[in-house]
């Protein structure tokens, strides 16, 4: 993937409104976590992760991998 097709990726409509219901999601589990933290510590563990996971999706960028024959 070129560098110009990641940003027409990432500037589509449909990712950007992907990206909308992810930045949703994450929200709502971290309210749950503060509303309901230690009620259940494995579900604790699973929204933490998951908001872990969404937010690392949320910052992806672009990056060359740069050859060592070049």
């Amino acid at each position: 993937m070129t560098k110009s097709e990641f940003l027409d990726w990432q500037s589509h409509p449909t990712t950007k409104e992907i990206f909308v219901q992810l930045v949703d999601s994450i929200s709502e589990k971290r309210d749950l976590i503060s509303r309901s933290a230690g009620i259940d510590p494995s579900l604790d563990r699973y929204r933490a992760g998951y908001v872990d996971g969404m937010e690392t999706l949320l910052k992806i960028d672009f990056e060359e991998e740069i050859s060592e024959d070049a």
